[in-house]
């Protein structure tokens, strides 16, 4: 049962990180689209 649950944080872990590199990547690629768009 403790081994299950550090697996679970560890994943969250991962989770959160992934979240923290891809959300900037999505957010920076979304508003130069939209700027090309826009001129």
């Amino acid at each position: 049962m403790k081994v299950k649950k550090k697996k679970i944080g560890s994943v969250i872990m991962i989770f959160a990180i992934l979240l923290s590199v891809i959300v900037p990547v999505l957010t920076a690629t979304y508003q130069s689209k939209s700027y090309l768009e826009t001129t």
